[in-house]
């Protein structure tokens, strides 16, 4: 690991990697580029077992001590980001990071506060506030557009279409003068 120039986090729900990442998962990495995969709490083999009554009972048990599963999970991915950077010190470039579809928001919220986290792409992310992971209060207090262009003043950003309505209005935020002298800082370079 600590040969590798450049690598990529895939943040997956256990599901075919294939199907999900396509041809970047599949083909043979180059000798100095490397492909991490990184399943979150309660998801793919650490799946939560039970039916609907213990899978609600297991969510709030999360919201008795102040929390949920998503916010969890947007801890481990931040987690896994930090381990990566720790153990592959030979990386020329942050990690690259990419989210199964109904894992991106989740990916989004991790690199909100993981400094130097790399490209990240949006394959389809949503901007319907409802459809977006349980954490409190997180709908009442910023948009997923907003969310995204915060995201865009600390990392790269890659979209595909079916992300265009929320990034189009992102990359509006991000360049309107009004909305950056707001007080948001510029990238922070984290530690290696």
């Amino acid at each position: 690991m600590e040969t590798l120039d450049d690598i990529t986090i895939a943040v997956s729900s256990g599901k075919d990697l294939t199907e999900t990442f396509g041809k970047e998962f599949g083909s043979q990495p180059a000798q100095s580029r490397g492909f991490a995969v990184f399943t979150p709490r309660g998801m793919g083999p650490h799946e939560w077992q039970g039916d609907e009554v213990k899978q609600r009972q297991i969510r709030r048990r999360f919201q008795l001590i102040g929390t949920t599963a998503d916010t969890q999970r947007v801890w481990d991915i931040r987690r896994a980001i930090q381990v990566i950077r720790q153990v592959c010190t030979s990386l020329k470039r942050p990690p690259a990071i990419r989210g199964e579809q109904s894992l991106e928001e989740l990916v989004l919220l991790a690199t909100l506060f993981e400094p130097t986290a790399g490209t990240q792409v949006l394959s389809d992310v949503t901007a319907d506030p409802k459809k977006w992971p349980d954490i409190l209060n997180l709908t009442r207090t910023i948009t997923p557009q907003e969310l995204v262009a915060l995201v865009a003043f600390r990392n790269e950003l890659a979209d595909t279409p079916q992300s265009q309505e929320v990034s189009a209005f992102a990359k509006k935020l991000t360049e309107d003068s009004r909305w950056r002298a707001v007080g948001v800082s510029a990238p922070v370079q984290g530690r290696r």
